[in-house]
């Protein structure tokens, strides 16, 4: 049995860093929760000092 109903149990977390597989990635992540009612957590990171 499946539910299209957020499931918080369940959660994809993709990070992000805009390189052409991150976008991949972000992509199939966000096809996810309507197959399987998980949620999606995009992560973006950076590196370097305070600006």
């Amino acid at each position: 049995m499946t539910s299209n109903s957020p499931d918080s149990t369940h959660r994809i977390v993709v990070g992000v860093d805009g390189s052409p597989g991150s976008k991949k990635a972000l992509t199939w992540a966000m096809n996810q929760p309507r197959l399987t009612g998980a949620t999606v957590e995009a992560i973006t990171g950076r590196t370097g000092g305070p600006r």
